[in-house]
């Protein structure tokens, strides 16, 4: 047995080097967001310990394009019906001209540009954990109608502001 392992060793080290540093999503040090995670959780007044820690993946921007177009192909094979080709594909390329990240409910996990500076990325980070304990807490928004819609822009705001507040935190922390 023991001369079987020691073939296969240099496979399966080769392997996990491939796989950690040859990844082009890097999902690691996510545990200097553990402070986040908890500041986000007592502010929405939620106990961070009933939840585990969403995978964060810091991509880049085309990365982040395509786990975008990825996770909305059906919302958008949907407008396109709706609204026709042309406006689908305007409004699916306001969005990858703006995207800085997301949050996958399907899977809980979190993709944000790797070209932020400190702060910035740490509220970017902030603002989709908020998205990740609001679909914990309230389910996953379903449909199209007005009163998505309505929930949709109310979790938005929500998020919005917590990337302010943790935003304007994270600065004062460096001034002081």
């Amino acid at each position: 047995m023991s001369q079987l392992v020691n073939k296969f060793k240099p496979i399966i080290a080769g392997t996990l080097f491939s796989i950690i540093l040859l990844n082009p999503i890097k999902s690691f040090g996510n545990e200097k967001y553990k402070e986040t995670f908890n500041y986000v959780a007592n502010e929405m007044g939620i106990d961070s310990v009933k939840y585990p820690f969403p995978e964060i993946n810091f991509v880049s921007r085309k990365e982040l394009q395509n786990v975008f177009i990825r996770e909305t192909k059906k919302s958008y094979l949907s407008l396109r019906q709706e609204q026709g080709e042309k406006e689908a594909k305007r409004i699916l390329d306001f969005y990858l001209e703006y995207i800085t990240a997301l949050y996958v409910s399907n899977d809980k996990s979190i993709y944000v540009r790797e070209d932020f500076p400190p702060c910035k990325e740490k509220s970017k980070v902030g603002h989709e954990i908020t998205h990740y304990f609001q679909d914990l807490k309230n389910g996953k928004i379903v449909g199209n109608g007005i009163w998505a819609s309505n929930k949709r822009i109310k979790r938005e705001t929500e998020a919005s502001h917590m990337e302010r507040k943790i935003y304007r935190k994270c600065l004062n922390e460096l001034q002081h």
